[in-house]
């Protein structure tokens, strides 16, 4: 079996709204357009309170390690005093009160694209694009 990319309903409609039986046919056109509203407002109105910690942490995390300019591993950054300071979201007591944990700093580091995860020896060392 091949391998195949799923087209999602954004894609179909971007690609309908170039066709010119669309872009003649007014109502068409205003229908697809709605539903590219209702899937931007959907995508916008899904965002949790983790994922936007996340951002925050990973622009925070992008600023100290930018201003560092070497390769440290997530030890040496969890060790730097402003980021042992820092302090994220705990469900247990709803407060803002849990220590920056070594997988939370990995996730973020590992998927945001402006970080460069470099191997030596078998470890991991991490700096800016």
């Amino acid at each position: 079996m091949a391998n195949t990319k799923k087209i999602t309903k954004r894609e179909v409609i971007n690609a309908l709204l170039k066709e010119e039986v669309i872009l003649t046919n007014e109502d068409y056109k205003n229908y697809l357009e709605n539903e590219l509203r209702i899937l931007d407002n959907k995508k916008n109105s899904s965002v949790s309170k983790t994922a936007t910690e996340n951002v925050e942490l990973a622009n925070t995390l992008y600023e100290i390690l930018k201003d560092n300019d070497k390769l440290m591993t997530i030890s040496e950054i969890l060790n730097i005093p402003s980021v042992s300071e820092i302090r994220v979201y705990n469900e247990e007591t709803k407060a803002n009160d849990k220590p920056l944990s070594t997988s939370k700093v990995s996730y973020i580091l590992n998927n945001d694209t402006r970080f460069v995860r470099t191997e030596l020896k078998k470890k991991a060392y991490f700096s800016t694009k």
